[in-house]
């Protein structure tokens, strides 16, 4: 999932410069268009509709807890 993550946002425009570590999603991710853009690119790629759970900016924090999370959401 980590891997997947840095790949939508490549896809949206962005290099990851941390790809490996863990890093602040919403240092790339700075406001609610954005944000939508991304959980959206999400959803499509997983082929999945995320939860409210998702749609909070504060999930952003962390992009390895982030893909924990989603991985857990996509068993």
């Amino acid at each position: 999932m980590y891997n997947m993550i840095c790949s939508v946002l490549d896809d949206m425009g962005y290099v990851v410069l941390e790809a490996g570590e863990d890093f602040n999603i919403s240092d790339y991710i700075v406001d609610s268009i954005q944000f939508i853009s991304f959980i959206v690119n999400i959803e499509k790629k997983l082929n999945v509709s995320l939860s409210d759970d998702f749609l909070l900016p504060e999930i952003l924090k962390s992009a390895k807890g982030f893909a924990n999370k989603l991985a857990e959401y996509c068993k």
